[in-house]
């Protein structure tokens, strides 16, 4: 980029020297260079902020990777979670996403059974992921060992027969009053829970 700078002692519209100027859009180095794209970089992804906030992002990553590796659960679920949501500096893949979620639900984690049900196997819109069997088997596994979040799923699956279930008012409501008695359920999830249970008995 050039400026027009008046030469000094001259008059202004007769005596004009062009001088470059630094473009404020200068990326650092550091910033990965699939980042760097005509104009879409802001000024800010090479202040030290960034750079700071960018490392925190890939120690968490890195961290988590360790550990998830070593069995840790919770940190599979994180990892599920960044690749779902394209987050920490991680690309959005559901493939990578769906499989540490899978390793989580196959060690016993019932958080995690229910994340893959609701994002995955039972969502429809996941086309390559979508397989409502073995969405109920570990709904199902995750309801019987006490996991509120499944109970509300596996009762409105009863409630409006989805996902291959049968419609199934007694099984419904078996459920739904499960997920409001069990210790880890929200004010929200049992509130669900009643309103659907509400529904229920104005339906039958």
């Amino acid at each position: 980029m050039l400026l027009a700078i008046p030469t000094p002692g001259a008059a202004t519209s007769l005596a004009l020297k062009p001088v470059p100027v630094r473009s404020t859009n200068a990326v650092s180095p550091e910033i990965p260079s699939t980042l760097v794209t005509s104009r879409a970089v802001p000024p800010i992804l090479s202040s030290p902020t960034y750079m700071i906030y960018a490392w925190e992002c890939n120690k968490d990553v890195w961290d988590a990777k360790r550990r998830a590796e070593s069995g840790n659960v919770s940190a599979m679920r994180d990892l599920a979670t960044w690749y779902y949501y394209g987050c920490r500096g991680l690309p959005k893949d559901n493939a990578t996403s769906y499989a540490w979620c899978r390793r989580a639900a196959d060690l016993g984690c019932t958080i995690s059974m229910t994340t893959m049900c609701k994002c995955f196997l039972l969502n429809s819109d996941m086309a390559d992921l979508y397989s409502p069997t073995l969405g109920v088997y570990y709904l199902t596994q995750a309801a019987d060992n006490g996991y509120a979040g499944a109970c509300v799923m596996l009762g409105t699956a009863f409630m409006k027969g989805q996902h291959g279930l049968p419609k199934d008012d007694a099984l419904a409501e078996r459920w739904l009053k499960s997920a409001m008695v069990k210790h880890d359920a929200t004010n929200g999830l049992k509130i669900m829970a009643r309103l659907l249970l509400e529904k229920l008995q104005v339906s039958s």
